[in-house]
């Protein structure tokens, strides 16, 4: 029985979690000015200078959206390694153009 229950539990999770990114995507708010990058979340902002930046990435992600990734995190894992994310503007429309548009006004500011 708690075999049964465990199992409905994660597929439950598992089915769910697209919707769960879809209601979370809805409260991100990304910002790009002259001068900065703004990522604005529910519980936290993430913001950074754009001459501080040292590299803008841009990774494809489906019909004319993409990832613009420029922030980097480090994180240590469970078994205590230490390993570094990249973040940024995730899932947004035009993200190519985006990615130039970044990469102009960084190069402006620097």
């Amino acid at each position: 029985m708690l075999l049964l229950i465990a199992l409905l539990v994660v597929g439950v999770a598992s089915i769910s979690l697209p919707f769960r990114r879809y209601a979370e995507a809805k409260i991100v708010i990304y910002l790009l000015t002259d001068k900065r990058a703004v990522v604005v979340k529910k519980y936290a902002e993430m913001s950074t200078r754009l001459e501080r930046i040292a590299l803008v990435e841009w990774r494809a992600a489906g019909r004319n959206l993409g990832d613009v990734l420029f922030m980097d995190h480090e994180f240590t894992t469970e078994n205590g390694e230490r390993r570094i994310a990249r973040d940024g503007f995730v899932g947004i429309a035009n993200s190519k153009e985006i990615a130039q548009e970044m990469r102009r006004l960084q190069a402006a500011a620097s």
